[in-house]
């Protein structure tokens, strides 16, 4: 989408284009990727599981593998091409297209060959883009682990995704603001040692009881963007919710990427 038709979507949604902006970033933040294979599909289709009057959902796959992978197992008859596609791009086709009304960014399928239907991921719909968008679309979160589990999975699904949104950028604000102190080995931004101080950011702010959980070797894993490790500190909440810190290395030192939110 060119930034004309970035102007002419915030005008016909009556926002800056500016909010627009920060919000294709902020939900672009949340994704285990940022480039993703979909199947290009016909004029006649109607995308999966949609109808002449119904909003598309368009599922967008981790590699061709995975996409091939669920039509040979769920009885498809792959006749499409698949074609790679920016994370940033769909999510622009979410809100400009209003014959699409959900995009699923799916987590690679398991080994399990009987498994059907989708596998799990993170789903972005439209209708949850320009609530967001509205006046008073973003209210304050409090984030806390006792606020997040008093939200049901199933139940909460948008103000769980809400939650994760909001922890992901105050943990993202920790990890840039962080400054080595002086002597520190490393002084450059987004140091690794903001590990420790993510943990303890979290302890101190409504999730006293968060812990490193591990750390392990993503190296080559095209999921993880190029990571060479991932730090994964658990919330210590009732229900499941992780912080993963995404480490890279140029050669030189090691640095935190993005900032992952999971449950």
């Amino acid at each position: 989408m060119a930034s004309t038709s970035l102007d002419d979507l915030a005008h016909e949604l009556n926002v800056p284009a500016a909010q627009i902006v920060e919000l294709i970033e902020r939900t672009c933040a949340r994704l285990p990727q940022q480039r993703y294979y979909v199947f290009r599909v016909g004029p006649d289709s109607r995308g999966t599981g949609g109808s002449a009057d119904r909003p598309r959902t368009i599922a967008a796959f981790p590699s061709p593998d995975d996409a091939l992978a669920f039509a040979q197992r769920n009885g498809y008859t792959v006749s499409a091409q698949l074609r790679p596609i920016a994370a940033v791009d769909l999510v622009k086709l979410l809100l400009r297209d209003a014959k699409v009304g959900t995009v699923l960014f799916l987590q690679s399928l398991s080994g399990d060959e009987q498994v059907r239907g989708f596998p799990p991921g993170v789903s972005v719909t439209r209708q949850g883009m320009l609530e967001q968008l509205a006046p008073g679309g973003r209210t304050q979160i409090e984030l806390t682990a006792k606020a997040f589990d008093t939200l049901q999975f199933g139940v909460d699904f948008r103000r769980r995704g809400a939650f994760r949104v909001a922890l992901t950028e105050a943990v993202d604000a920790v990890v840039a603001s962080y400054v080595p102190p002086p002597g520190s080995l490393d002084s450059g931004p987004r140091s690794v040692y903001a590990t420790s101080v993510v943990e303890g950011w979290l302890r101190e702010n409504g999730f006293p009881h968060a812990m490193q959980r591990r750390w392990i070797d993503v190296a080559g894993e095209p999921t993880w963007d190029g990571a060479d490790e991932l730090c994964e500190i658990d919330c210590g909440t009732q229900q499941r919710l992780l912080v993963q810190l995404l480490i890279h290395t140029d050669g030189e030192r090691q640095f935190i990427g993005r900032v992952v939110v999971t449950s």
